[in-house]
């Protein structure tokens, strides 16, 4: 299922609406905190959960708490403040040392429309935006509105019945509070999932889309060969392809791709198809440098050129290990560092930069 927005809304659309279901949204932080402001968590009429707000440690009383929304009919603004003795989140007993604000409310019909709408948005490759009151000093039932706006803050759908406040431009921000005077207002963007090609089907390539599956990105895979890419071993892929780069007639519009047919030339023809892919922000390709310079030439690809150095290959960073889920997890780490504008070829850990 994983825990990215998407794949959220994914089990909210195919799951039974027919009864109530409840969201959690982290609607602020200070200090720190395992979730940003804007992680949404949805809750089912029988108490399962689809997402996170916390690493575990929130959600059980969440739980619990949608359940008092649904008998008080009431939305309710939680603060888990493990700075302070005496809070909720002292009893829970949390250590990140830090203050995260939780609304939770019941979702209704009108609710429904609007997550599903953000649901095609994201689907279509758009980013958009969820602006929530989560403080009321009259009202507190206006709490229970939520606003969706498109990447250019105009609105798509509202459930809000209330004026709103003016819309500040997030620009490479992803959230942000609003103070209207007479309410609060939190405004997140949601990302759109990546999309992922992996060129090649064969067994090292199962763990490569499982832990893309597993981060919510859609994953597509391409091989044209028979005895490779069945369906039953890649349950979690979206799409599979079987034609050849020359009868290929789609558009080429991934985020990323992940080259790695174990053949030099479906390799070199890839990456010479690869050369017109506009959207492509990782490419990658399996193998040593000197394999690369083989496709290079075979590709008919100017190794200096700058399409060539912008591949990462040998791809993946250096982390030990030659099994292929070891493989997948450097190839894909380093592919997530590109996409999110972290240092690709740096392996200086956490620890290491403080």
């Amino acid at each position: 299922m994983g825990n990215h927005i998407y794949r959220i809304l994914e089990s909210y659309k195919t799951g039974d609406r027919s009864e109530h279901w409840f969201s959690a949204t982290v609607v602020n932080k200070e200090g720190s905190s395992y979730r940003w402001p804007g992680a949404l968590m949805l809750i089912s009429p029988l108490g399962k959960t689809f997402g996170v707000v916390s690493g575990g440690c929130l959600e059980a009383d969440i739980v619990r708490r949608a359940q008092n929304v649904y008998h008080k009919q009431q939305p309710e603004y939680v603060v888990y403040d493990s700075t302070q003795e005496g809070n909720i989140a002292a009893e829970l007993g949390l250590g990140c040392n830090g203050l995260v604000g939780v609304l939770v409310q019941q979702l209704g019909s009108s609710h429904e429309k609007l997550l599903l709408m953000m649901l095609d948005q994201l689907q279509d490759g758009h980013s958009p935006r969820l602006l929530q009151c989560y403080s009321d000093v009259e009202d507190g039932n206006v709490m229970a509105q939520m606003v969706l706006l498109d990447e250019s803050g105009h609105v798509t759908n509202s459930t809000a019945e209330v004026p709103l406040p003016s819309i500040p431009e997030l620009g490479s921000r992803k959230h942000t509070v609003i103070n209207d005077g007479k309410r609060e207002w939190a405004l997140a963007k949601y990302m759109a999932p990546p999309s992922l090609w992996v060129v090649g089907g064969g067994v090292d390539a199962q763990p490569m889309v499982d832990l893309a599956v597993l981060l919510g990105w859609r994953v597509t895979v391409v091989d044209h060969r028979t005895s490779y890419a069945r369906v039953s071993d890649f349950r979690g892929a979206e799409h599979i392809i079987r034609d050849t780069p020359d009868n290929y007639c789609g558009v080429l519009d991934s985020d990323a791709v992940i080259v790695m047919s174990h053949n030099l030339s479906i390799d070199a023809a890839w990456i010479k198809r690869l050369e017109d892919a506009r959207k492509l922000r990782y490419l990658g390709l399996l193998g040593p440098i000197l394999r690369k310079r083989e496709v290079f030439e075979l590709a008919g690809v100017d190794s200096q050129s700058e399409f060539a150095t912008s591949i990462y290959g040998p791809m993946g960073f250096d982390i030990g290990g030659d099994l292929p889920e070891s493989i997948a997890l450097s190839v894909i780490s380093q592919c997530h560092a590109v996409l999110n504008d972290k240092s690709s070829d740096s392996n200086i850990s956490l620890n290491e930069q403080v």
